[in-house]
């Protein structure tokens, strides 16, 4: 039986393979110590966010260069929302082919953005600028999460074009899927691309649900897709309010207010402020294992 494999899994198995030497501006120094030793904490705590960037940055270059001047047959799938399971388009190869672009612009984006963070603390040796939890606050919008997850190749024939092109990758049984159907028996959702953690919902359902869960939930899965691991309280609302999920039509309101609070709407449902984000992620958030 063929196997499938999604964009996104075979971006993060080239990502697990390449080996990077550290960033140049972790090896900065600093001739304040107190300074230097608040750099060294702050990189501590988003290195690996930022390495994770540029590695999955230089693995959509590489595939994007292979996809684009392949001679073997490589047949494109998406993700059927509505019969639930993957199907052949070779429609979507255009688009994916511009996701990898925009990928790969964003490894080299999100780096900088932590540079130039670093670099404007660094006039005057002002330490309490460097907060150790600015990768909830550094928002970088990266490309759609969840259409990498909707895109798939075979396995075998997408590997076997890695293999001649001398790519690197590391895979695992959970990086792959059963082979697409129009039978509605081996439907297989899109939450088992997400690995281990996936085979458990993410987040726990409300008895009474509505759009604002759904596009909660939806950010998740594409939070959890990039990290391989749940956003903090912070992290999710950073997430939700400057890089939302498609479909929803969510956007950012200020309250005119002098001390009010600002919102997320979303059509034909009640704003959400931060305070009620706050409610709901508590309510959501699994209990740790």
């Amino acid at each position: 039986m063929k196997k499938y494999i999604t964009l996104c899994n075979i971006l993060n198995a080239i990502a697990e393979a390449i080996e990077l030497e550290p960033s140049l501006a972790k090896k900065a120094t600093f001739e304040n110590e107190p300074f230097q030793e608040k750099v060294a904490l702050f990189w501590s705590k988003n290195e690996h966010q930022i390495e994770w960037a540029r590695r999955r940055g230089i693995a959509a270059r590489w595939l994007n260069e292979v996809l684009q001047h392949i001679e073997m047959p490589l047949q494109w799938l998406e993700y059927s929302e509505p019969d639930r399971f993957y199907i052949k388009n070779e429609s979507i190869k255009i688009e994916a082919i511009n996701l990898l672009r925009d990928i790969t612009n964003w490894g080299n984006i999100f780096e900088e953005s932590f540079c130039e963070y670093i670099r404007n603390a660094s006039t005057g040796y002002k330490s309490d600028l460097l907060d150790d939890d600015i990768s909830s606050k550094i928002c970088i919008k990266q490309p759609d999460v969840l259409r990498q997850i909707k895109v798939g190749f075979y396995k075998d024939e997408l590997l076997s074009i890695l293999n001649k092109s001398k790519i690197p990758y590391n895979l695992d049984s959970n990086d792959e899927g059963d082979e697409p159907t129009n039978e509605p028996e081996p439907a297989v959702p899109v939450s088992v691309e997400l690995g281990d953690r996936s085979k458990k919902p993410l987040l726990k359902t409300p008895a009474k649900k509505d759009d604002w869960f759904d596009a909660i939930n939806d950010m998740t899965t594409a939070y959890y897709a990039e990290y391989e691991a749940i956003p903090n309280e912070g992290q999710a609302w950073a997430q939700l309010s400057q890089n939302p999920p498609h479909g929803y039509n969510i956007k950012s309101v200020s309250s005119d207010k002098p001390k009010g609070e600002n919102s997320l709407s979303m059509p034909g449902i009640s704003a959400l402020t931060r305070r009620g984000f706050g409610r709901r992620w508590e309510r959501y958030v699994p209990d740790s294992d």
